[in-house]
């Protein structure tokens, strides 16, 4: 007859066999899972600032490059680091006095309501923090959010501030933290995004610059020359814009310009690009359209900015040249002869389009 008791140890030592063996799996997988993760990061960086380098090369309007970078920075990372969310908030008014408000600028994984504001001014706020050391009110936003760990890496300079989130506290039971390389990473996409929006925008306005219209303008001459689709450019000038300045000082001025370009942004279409050209002098470069096309759209823009209240000077108005791609055109050409028709406009009265 068997021993009971022996056969319970047998039970007992398999057992125990078996628990140490799956504890040993369970350790190699958090181990594989871990050098996998490791693996992700190390080639975080490296992805995050390729594919947005490649997106930044391609030709977008204003509207579109800004939605489409943030779009990419925080899909990349939530994929490269395995996280619940990532998110750009950016500085919006001062109220109250003394304190920023950060709001969803680009997100993944967050509400696009969010919004904090913080009793300290980003500039005198750490760059970089974790979880508990973020700032009280911020913190309960988050967690109204059902986050439960988050990094935070700022750039007061462009009031932007880049929001990685975890929801968990582990998964398969590996402890989720942020740790130095995320931070890495987080610089690094922050860093990189900042510098592309501000290589190709002018600093005043937030319109494109000089740089960027002289690319779209060669991707635009590239399309059309191989599809023979047209395009157009147009030039707007302000009438008496020295005026402003000797009479107002420029300070005025550089106000009066901002608004300019609202007006120009807010009358033109998502996929034209709108840039300042130097001075009081805007470009519009308005894709696949013809001439009359962009005769129309320009008359638009001539009345928007006429029925627009400017700051301190009250209404303004501006000229404005039009030209369309002719086979053999290159920028130089295009440009040349815009810059003709807006001279046209300025000798014969101003406040017209001329083409």
């Amino acid at each position: 007859m068997d021993d009971p008791h022996a056969s319970q140890q047998a039970i007992d030592f398999y057992r125990q066999q078996y628990d140490e063996l799956g504890a040993r799996l369970l350790q190699a997988r958090h181990e594989l899972r871990a050098a996998r993760r490791d693996a992700y990061r190390q080639r975080a960086i490296a992805r995050i600032i390729q594919r947005l380098s490649l997106l930044a090369g391609r030709e977008l309007s204003n509207r579109q490059a800004d939605e489409r970078l943030g779009e990419h920075l925080v899909a990349l990372l939530v994929e490269s680091l395995q996280i619940d969310c990532a998110a750009v908030l950016t500085q919006t008014n001062v109220d109250p006095p003394g304190a920023d408000t950060l709001v969803v600028a680009h997100a993944l994984g967050l509400d696009m309501t969010f919004q904090v504001t913080l009793s300290v001014p980003l500039s005198e706020q750490p760059l970089n923090m974790v979880t508990e050391q973020v700032p009280p009110e911020a913190r309960a936003a988050l967690r109204g959010q059902g986050l439960r760990h988050w990094l935070w890496t700022a750039s007061p300079r462009s009031g932007i501030v880049l929001l990685l989130g975890q929801r968990r506290e582990q998964v398969q039971g590996l402890p989720l933290c942020f740790e130095e390389d995320d931070l890495a990473i987080a610089e690094a996409g922050l860093c990189f995004f900042e510098a592309t929006r501000l290589s190709v925008t002018d600093h005043l306005t937030e319109l494109v610059n000089r740089t960027r219209l002289d690319q779209v303008m060669e991707e635009n001459l590239m399309r059309s020359r191989r599809y023979a689709t047209p395009f157009s450019v147009i030039m707007v000038d302000m009438d008496h814009f020295k005026l402003v300045n000797d009479q107002h000082g420029h300070q005025v001025g550089d106000e009066v310009l901002v608004c300019l370009a609202k007006v120009l942004m807010n009358n033109t279409r998502a996929v034209d690009v709108v840039g300042r050209w130097g001075g009081e002098e805007f470009m519009v470069v308005a894709p696949s359209t013809d001439l009359a096309q962009a005769v129309h759209l320009a008359e638009k823009l001539r009345m928007a900015i006429a029925n627009s209240e400017l700051p301190a000077v009250g209404f303004k108005t501006a000229s404005i040249g039009v030209a369309s791609y002719h086979a053999g055109d290159d920028r130089e050409s295009m440009i040349g002869r815009s810059d003709a028709a807006l001279y046209k406009a300025k000798r014969n009265g101003r406040n017209q389009v001329w083409y």
